[in-house]
C-alpha cells in the first residue's frame, strides 16, 4: 500500500540520529575523550553566545548558567548520546508512543538545540518528523 514510503522515511531518520550518536562516541574512542562531558557542551553554548546571541533575556540566563554547570551539561550531553544512537529502538514501540519518542522528544531536542546554540533544525526536521505521526 501507500504507507510503505513513510516506514522507509522512519528507518532513514532512526538511521540518521543513530549514524550521528555513534559518530560521536567513536569520535570519543578515537580522541580518547567522551563526548558527553560538559566542556563539550558548554564549548558550543559558549562558542553560540558569541557567534548567534541570544536575543531574549531568560534564554541568555540559560546559557549563562549551564556555562557555569560542568556536571548539568555532562547530564545534557549523555542525554543526547543516548537520544541519538538508541533511536532506532523507538520503531519498536506502539504508534502513540513512538510518535511521543518520534516526533514530540525530537522535536524538543531540536527547540533546546535552537535556544542554547541558535542552530535552526527545526525548519528542516518538524515536516519530516510528522512521519512518524502516519499510521
Amino acid at each position: 500500500d501507500a504507507i510503505w514510503p513513510i516506514e522507509v522515511l522512519k528507518i532513514y531518520l532512526s538511521m540518521a540520529y543513530c549514524a550521528s550518536g555513534f559518530c560521536k562516541l567513536a569520535a570519543s574512542a578515537y580522541f580518547r575523550s567522551f563526548w558527553g562531558n560538559g566542556p563539550t557542551l558548554q564549548c558550543y553554548i559558549y562558542e553560540a553566545m558569541w557567534t548567534r546571541p541570544a536575543q531574549h533575556p531568560a534564554v541568555r540566563w540559560a546559557q549563562e548558567f549551564l556555562l557555569c554547570s560542568p556536571y548539568i551539561c555532562t547530564i545534557f550531553g549523555i542525554l543526547s548520546l543516548i537520544f541519538e544512537a538508541g533511536f532506532p529502538f523507538v520503531l519498536l514501540l506502539p504508534h502513540t508512543l513512538m510518535v511521543a519518542a518520534g516526533a514530540g522528544v525530537s522535536l524538543a531536542f531540536h527547540a533546546g538545540i535552537e535556544l542554547l546554540m541558535g542552530l535552526d533544525f527545526l525548519s528542516y526536521w518538524c515536516p519530516v518528523l510528522l512521519a512518524f505521526g502516519a499510521q
